[in-house]
C-alpha cells in the first residue's frame, strides 16, 4: 500500500505558520528577559543634600592686663621727739654731781634712754651719766634700761673686760624684749661689736615692758673700761 504525499503548497503553507510561531516564541521570551533584567537592576538612591553654614568663630578674648606692681613704702621709723628747750629767763637745773668713775662696767655704761635734747643724760644734748634718767619724763624707764644692760654686759664673757665707749640703739616690744638693736661707733673690736648686738641686746628681756606712748628707739651710751687690779 502507497503512503500518499502530501501536497507540496499544503507542506510549504505548514513551514511558514511554524516559522511564524517560533519568532513569535522567541520575541516573548527575550522581551521577558529584558523586562526582568531590567527590573532587577538596583534604583539609585537620591542623595538628599543639606547646606549647613557654620557662624564665625568669635574673636579670641583680649589678653590681660599687665599686673600693677605696687611697691610697700619703707618702713618709717618713730624717732623721739624732741622737747621745747627751756626759755631764757628761766634758770637752767643745776647739775647733780657726778660720781668719780670706778672700774664697775655697771657704772660706767651710762644711758640716757631717749635722746631728748636739754634732758640729763647723753642722748641728743644732754649731758651726764644718765642715771637719773635726764629730764623728759621716761627717764625712770630709761634707769632701769641702763641697768639691765649694764648687768647684761657684765655676765657676758667677750665684755665683761672690754674696754668700749659706744652709742646704741634699742627697739623693745609692747613686753619689754630687745627685738632689734643698733650700735653707732665701734668698741674697735669687731668679736665684741657682734656679742654686744646680736647676743647681749638683741633678745634681752628688760625688766618691765616700756610705757605704751614712748617713741622708739631708746638710745644709750655704754662707757667701759678694764678693771684695774
Amino acid at each position: 500500500m502507497r503512503t500518499k504525499l502530501p501536497e507540496p503548497k499544503e507542506n510549504k503553507s505548514r513551514m511558514i505558520i511554524g516559522i511564524l510561531l517560533g519568532v513569535v516564541l522567541l520575541g516573548g521570551v527575550t522581551s521577558f528577559f529584558l523586562s526582568d533584567k531590567k527590573d532587577s537592576r538596583p534604583k539609585a538612591k537620591k542623595s538628599d543634600f543639606v547646606t549647613i553654614t557654620l557662624p564665625p568663630p568669635p574673636p579670641p578674648p583680649p589678653p590681660p592686663p599687665p599686673p600693677v606692681k605696687v611697691e610697700p613704702p619703707p618702713p618709717k621709723e618713730d624717732e623721739m621727739v624732741e622737747q621745747e628747750p627751756v626759755p631764757d629767763d628761766e634758770p637752767p637745773p643745776e647739775a647733780a654731781p657726778e660720781s668719780p668713775p670706778s672700774d664697775d662696767i655697771g657704772s660706767n655704761a651710762s644711758g640716757a634712754g631717749p635722746s631728748i635734747p636739754g634732758g640729763n643724760g647723753s642722748g641728743g644734748n644732754g649731758k651726764g651719766t644718765g642715771r637719773k634718767g635726764g629730764g623728759s619724763r621716761f627717764g625712770w624707764y630709761a634707769a632701769k634700761v641702763q641697768t639691765s644692760i649694764a648687768d647684761a654686759l657684765r655676765r657676758h664673757p667677750s665684755t665683761r673686760n672690754a674696754t668700749m665707749s659706744l652709742q646704741v640703739r634699742i627697739w623693745p616690744d609692747a613686753n619689754g624684749r630687745i627685738i632689734r638693736s643698733q650700735l653707732i661707733g665701734s668698741s674697735g673690736n669687731a668679736a665684741v661689736d657682734a656679742a654686744i648686738k646680736d647676743q647681749i641686746l638683741t633678745g634681752l628681756q628688760l625688766p618691765q615692758a616700756p610705757p605704751s606712748d614712748m617713741p622708739t628707739p631708746i638710745v644709750l651710751r655704754i662707757n667701759a673700761r678694764k678693771p684695774t687690779s
